[in-house]
């Protein structure tokens, strides 16, 4: 057993960082898309890579009384399994994390209201459990740097919300950059 331990440990890698962009569902909204920022960062050990993700995204939407700025900061723990294929490598990866939520409601026609000493703005925020799951490519450019793809399902539960387990999806595009490595 500790012969196993040693062996995963002298097989990891220099870390790598991600960084790109994240289009996701949103964990409340029924219609639109998350869109912004995301980075990550981990290890390879073997066959498999341990890292943390956080995205930041923003989703806007406008009914009939007010226009809502949905904010998600989303932020996993993962484990994906990884094998090399040509100049690229095919992963598999399960995250569990947190989601924190926070919404800005502006009424239309603020200022009649602001003017009548009603207030124009509500404000809530809210966390919650994120699960994950991804299948992604990393094709090699230049060494060290790599073009990322990832995509797959995932599932939430906010803390103040009634809805219980949401279904969503999240997408990511970015670049790879490994430190003190070889994509060899």
């Amino acid at each position: 057993m500790i012969s196993g331990v040693a062996l995963v440990l002298l097989s990891i890698t220099a870390p790598q960082l991600e960084a790109g962009v994240f289009a996701a569902r949103p964990v409340v909204m029924s219609t639109g898309q998350v869109l912004g920022p995301a980075v990550r960062g981990g290890w390879a050990l073997g066959l498999f890579e341990l890292g943390v993700l956080a995205q930041l995204g923003w989703a806007n939407e406008d009914d009939r009384a007010y226009q809502v700025v949905h904010q998600e900061l989303r932020t996993l723990a993962q484990l994906r399994w990884t094998t090399v294929i040509g100049r690229g490598q095919l992963s598999l990866g399960l995250g569990a994390g947190a989601v924190h939520l926070l919404e800005t409601r502006n009424r239309h026609q603020a200022e009649r209201l602001s003017a009548s000493g009603l207030s124009a703005q509500e404000t809530g925020s809210t966390f919650g459990l994120l699960l994950a799951a991804e299948a992604g490519l990393d094709l090699s450019l230049v060494d060290p740097l790599g073009l990322i793809l990832g995509a797959g399902p995932n599932l939430s539960r906010l803390a103040d919300t009634d809805g219980g387990w949401r279904l969503g999806w999240s997408a990511n595009l970015g670049l790879r950059v490994r430190f003190g490595g070889s994509d060899g």
